[in-house]
């Protein structure tokens, strides 16, 4: 008879750990769907005609997003002059890009940042993805390359993480625990940018953000080494301006990253973090 194996609370068995890794390297693991509102945002995205009226629209076809949107809307870091009442209002008032980017990071936190028992962590992995979101767009602004889809690989470089933890809960039939046991975290630490990307590639997004949210922990690998960079380097803003780490490490980060900024460049980065943070704070 085999010896049963004895766990410690909330440690990840073999067994489980081995069904999670064949579905995700045969390409077979659980990934939540692209909400309508999502697809429809990022399909209006690609064209040069957007229409506001229209941008509205979508938003006010689901309401928790339309509801959570004016919140935010209405908060100091968007500078809202006097009260925002709908949609048509909050579009006009913020304009196309930012209120497409807060539409569409409400939307993706609705159906991916979720997993039962993990919501405390959650709320972390989303308030550093929306940072790393406005931060990767701040780069690329600087860069005068593609500010909004630097935005969306920057908000969904780390999805892998809550889609695995919702796959640990479902295939461990548990809630998760938190603190996470070192074995769930180290498992996810390895598998986070592959689920990631594979999540990235069903929801059809472009090759570069599924090379960002795959090669971002490794900026120098991978075909699309821009993207990577990018995200690697909006992390490495995200710790000055969230964690107190000293800015002078940014050198040594850009070298790594290779990416080509200038110091008045990076000036103009640093000088975006107050605006940054506070809109990270609004979406908390």
């Amino acid at each position: 008879m085999l010896a049963q194996e004895t766990l410690e609370p909330g440690q990840l068995p073999v067994s489980p750990r081995a069904v999670l890794l064949s579905k995700i390297r045969e390409g077979r693991l659980a990934v939540p769907v692209l909400p309508a509102v999502a697809h429809r945002l990022l399909s209006l995205a690609a064209r040069d005609d957007c229409d506001l009226g229209q941008l509205a629209d979508i938003v006010g076809s689901d309401p928790t997003v339309a509801g959570r949107l004016l919140e935010v809307a209405n908060s100091a870091a968007l500078r809202a002059r006097s009260k925002i009442t709908s949609l048509h209002h909050a579009v006009n008032r913020l304009g196309a890009t930012t209120f497409r980017q807060v539409a569409l990071a409400i939307s993706c936190k609705s159906a991916a940042f979720t997993a039962r028992g993990a919501e405390p962590i959650l709320r972390e992995v989303f308030r550093h993805s929306v940072a790393t979101a406005l931060c990767a767009q701040a780069v690329a602004r600087v860069r005068g390359v593609a500010q909004e889809e630097a935005f969306l690989y920057g908000l969904l470089h780390d999805v892998g993480r809550p889609v695995l933890l919702q796959a640990i809960s479902k295939v461990h039939r548990q809630s998760i625990r938190v603190p996470l046991h070192r074995s769930v975290s180290s498992f996810i630490d390895e598998q986070h940018t592959i689920v990631g990307a594979q999540l990235a590639r069903r929801w059809q997004l472009s090759l570069r953000a599924q090379g960002a949210i795959r090669w971002h922990h490794a900026a120098a690998s991978g075909g699309q080494r821009d993207a990577p960079s990018t995200v690697a380097f909006a992390e490495a803003l995200v710790r000055v301006f969230f964690e107190e780490v000293d800015e002078r490490t940014l050198g040594e980060e850009l070298s790594l990253c290779a990416l080509a900024l200038e110091p008045a460049d990076l000036a103009r980065i640093l000088g975006k973090r107050e605006a940054i943070v506070e809109t990270v704070e609004a979406f908390a």
